[in-house]
């Protein structure tokens, strides 16, 4: 539901006419700080727009949009989602110590399972600091 509202966010700003401010028309009084974040909701419309068609297996769009982001010089992060991994956990063996004690454990994590996650764990389950 997030999804549906935010996409109809963002197509309402794509119709808002250039250099207006959406509300009535007129031009915005701060051209460059408004667009601003005009410019980022385009990129990231761009980005899910990519996604999107790479997981459809749409090789054109998936390559147009990688052509805008590129002429843009669009910094990302791409990283599969969790769907793709297996969904079984694996018992991984972490040694953790601090100032007054250490401790080997054992715990469960899945395969997408990345450090800072498992740092998290640790602290949550065990109450060693991720430092």
């Amino acid at each position: 539901a997030w999804w549906a509202v935010l996409s109809s966010s963002l197509r309402e700003v794509h119709k808002a006419p250039e250099g207006s401010n959406g509300l009535t028309g007129r031009p915005s009084s701060q051209p460059l700080a408004a667009s601003l974040p005009l410019e980022t909701a385009r990129k990231e419309d761009l980005v899910l727009q990519l996604s999107a068609a790479i997981e459809l297996g749409n090789e054109e769009e998936a390559m147009r949009c990688a052509s805008l982001l590129a002429q843009q010089h669009t910094a990302l992060r791409i990283q599969l989602k969790e769907s793709c991994y297996p969904a079984s956990q694996i018992s991984m063996k972490v040694h953790v110590e601090d100032a007054s004690c250490s401790a080997s454990i054992t715990a469960q994590v899945h395969t997408h399972t990345t450090i800072a996650a498992l740092r998290h764990q640790v602290f949550q389950d065990y109450g060693f600091h991720p430092t």
